[in-house]
C-alpha cells in the first residue's frame, strides 16, 4: 500500500503553490487544467514520495481551511537542515508557533503554513 495523495485546503491555488514551493522546499509533480475550470496541483518535499494535493473546498467545507489538524500538527517532516529551515521561515515572515527547540530526539519548530495549518519540522540526532 502506497500514500497516493494528501488533500490539503487552500484559499488560492497559486499563492498556495508558491509558498509551498518558495517557502516549504517542496517541488511541484503536477500543475495542469484537468477541465477548463479545474486546476490540479501536486507538491511533495523533495525525496518524498507522499504528494500533497492542494484543492480550494467547496463552500460548505472552507470553514476547515486551516483547521485540518485541529491544534495539532497536520504533517510532521523530517529534514537534515532545521536550522536552515528556521532562518527561511523567518525570511519569509511565516508564523512560528514553537520555536527551534533541542529536544531527546533532536531539534524541532513547529510553523503555520499560509492558511494556519500547522506542520512541525525535526531534526533527528544520529543514533
Amino acid at each position: 500500500m502506497n500514500v497516493y495523495r494528501i488533500s490539503i485546503l487552500v484559499t488560492d491555488l497559486a499563492k498556495a503553490k508558491d509558498f509551498f514551493v518558495n517557502v516549504f522546499g517542496f517541488e511541484v509533480i503536477q500543475d495542469e487544467m484537468v477541465t477548463s475550470e479545474k486546476r490540479v496541483i501536486r507538491v511533495q518535499p523533495k525525496n518524498s514520495n507522499t504528494p500533497f494535493h492542494l484543492v480550494v473546498p467547496q463552500n460548505d467545507e472552507k470553514h476547515l481551511i486551516g483547521q485540518q489538524g485541529g491544534n495539532r500538527a497536520l504533517v510532521i517532516l523530517e529534514t537534515e537542515d532545521v536550522t536552515s529551515l528556521e532562518e527561511k521561515f523567518k525570511s519569509h515572515a511565516v508564523k512560528i508557533i514553537k520555536p527551534l527547540k533541542t529536544a531527546p530526539f533532536g531539534k524541532v519548530i513547529l510553523v503555520e503554513d499560509l492558511v494556519g495549518n500547522k506542520w512541525e519540522f525535526v531534526e533527528r540526532f544520529n543514533s
